[in-house]
């Protein structure tokens, strides 16, 4: 989980700067709008890859084995079309299972499916949207604090898409 974090505008128009991160895990990042995003001197994080059978394993860790035999085929073809989120969307999967939710959220995160497939797996961890939509699923959920999930929803309501960027740091060859 992060903690809660202050978004200060650097140069006062979202069009032609970024938004620095203030505080919480992604301190020093900045925020840049789609289609404003430099295209040297930033990176952004990436999911690391998992084989799909241990994400499902993962999702079903503590959910009884009937609710597998019943939901696997549908968990599988979901997170399958997260890659690049698929950690959330099982998380998503797994907390709507042990809450009896599960085709509820299953759902949304097959519609949602639909608008991500435009969006580079690799670039699904950065892109604010994608993570706004994560955060308000487990807040319905009450699997996160609405103190940790609003900033980032109201961001998305107030700018729309954008990529969490952070500094790319060089490292002399001789060293």
């Amino acid at each position: 989980m992060t903690t809660e974090r202050r978004i200060i505008n650097s140069d006062g128009n979202m069009n032609y700067g970024g938004i620095k991160v203030i505080g919480g895990d992604n301190d020093g990042a900045t925020i840049y709008l789609v289609g404003a995003v430099p295209t040297e001197g930033v990176s952004f994080h990436k999911e690391p890859d998992m084989p799909l059978d241990v994400v499902v394993d993962l999702t079903f860790e503590d959910i009884p084995s009937e609710k597998r035999s019943l939901y696997e085929s549908r968990v599988r073809k979901i997170l399958t079309a997260y890659d690049g989120r698929v950690k959330d969307a099982s998380s998503v999967l797994g907390w709507s299972m042990e809450k009896n939710r599960f085709d509820e959220f299953a759902g949304r995160l097959e519609r949602y499916a639909n608008e991500i497939m435009r969006i580079s797996p690799k670039a699904r961890l950065a892109r604010t949207d994608v993570t706004a939509f994560f955060m308000k699923a487990m807040l319905d959920l009450g699997t996160v604090e609405e103190r940790i999930a609003r900033p980032t929803i109201e961001f998305d309501k107030r700018y729309g898409p954008g990529f969490l960027t952070f500094p790319t740091v060089r490292v002399p060859e001789n060293m």
